[in-house]
């Protein structure tokens, strides 16, 4: 069975796949569109089966929150949502857990950590204040 995000909590999310929005460049697995308390949150996924490569990663999910980014643009979204870059991966090894905790990447000047957690996660956990 592969990597899996629980959507508990989130009554109403929109999921789309990463590599339909572009398949050109390397791409987040999904990203999830969801209100939380009145506000667009949006969370740029990459699942991993296996062990995470730190710099792959951060390329998809840079590549992923641009495309989020544009999607609300075209939909006449929320200009400024909360944007959140996850990783989860069945397993750790200790140096990528490393690198991916002090990885920061500027989508267009905001600086996101990303967030590392375990497959089968619920994403009410991972979002603070969810």
């Amino acid at each position: 069975m592969g990597c899996t995000l629980n959507l508990y909590n989130f009554d109403e999310a929109v999921v789309l796949k990463g590599e339909r929005i572009c398949s050109t460049r390397k791409m987040c697995d999904c990203i999830i569109f969801a209100e939380k308390e009145g506000e667009i949150v949006v969370c740029v996924v990459e699942l991993k089966s296996r062990a995470a490569d730190a710099e792959e990663v951060a390329e998809k999910l840079a590549n992923g929150a641009e495309a989020s980014l544009e999607v609300l643009r075209e939909c006449g979204g929320a200009a400024n949502p909360s944007l959140y870059l996850i990783v989860l991966a069945k397993s750790w090894r200790r140096p990528e857990y490393r690198v991916i905790t002090r990885k920061s990447i500027v989508i267009r000047g905001r600086k996101l950590k990303v967030i590392p957690a375990r497959c089968g996660a619920s994403l009410s956990e991972i979002i603070p204040g969810s």
